[in-house]
């Protein structure tokens, strides 16, 4: 955010709960490079949308509203499309920018269009299958996993490399 931002400017963060324990760590590591990297990016307090693109949208347009300045959003979850629908209907949507996780068919078409600059991919179905896979491995079968920890890559994508 700080590179397609020209290192200045007002960025918006929202994510969906509180209480999510990766959302959280997304949010305190974009806040916390932001900040050491990025001393004249203000970043917004956090908003909290609960994967709902209607409040999304909402909390979006109250932002746009009191931060007319704002250049970007980094939104960490579900419900990103709120944002966009905004920002085309204000057709701020080739302006500001905006970045977002998971590579979801919504998200890919808002991409192609623009509205999404970058998308972070984790490999969603590898993270959600394996770990059942590798129980049902060992409850059934006995047989323990190959090894301690698994990684996943992350994909960084944007509308020229999908």
């Amino acid at each position: 955010m700080g590179e397609i931002l020209g290192q200045k400017g007002a960025v918006s963060v929202i994510t969906g709960h509180a209480d999510n324990l990766s959302l959280k760590n997304r949010v305190i590591g974009f806040v916390e490079e932001i900040n050491h990297s990025f001393p004249d990016i203000k970043v917004l307090p956090v908003e909290y949308a609960h994967d709902d693109h209607q409040r999304a949208k909402e909390i979006a347009a109250k932002q746009l509203q009191e931060y007319p300045q704002l250049d970007g959003f980094f939104y960490t979850s579900y419900g990103v499309g709120g944002v966009c629908d905004l920002l085309r209907e204000k057709q701020l949507d080739q302006k500001i920018k905006v970045i977002s996780y998971d590579l979801t068919e919504e998200k890919i078409e808002n991409l192609k269009s623009g509205a999404i600059n970058f998308l972070i991919g984790q490999g969603s179905y590898f993270q959600g299958y394996t770990p059942v896979f590798i129980l049902f491995q060992k409850y059934f079968q006995g047989k323990d996993p190959e090894r301690e920890f698994l990684y996943t890559d992350i994909e960084i994508k944007t509308k020229y490399n999908l």
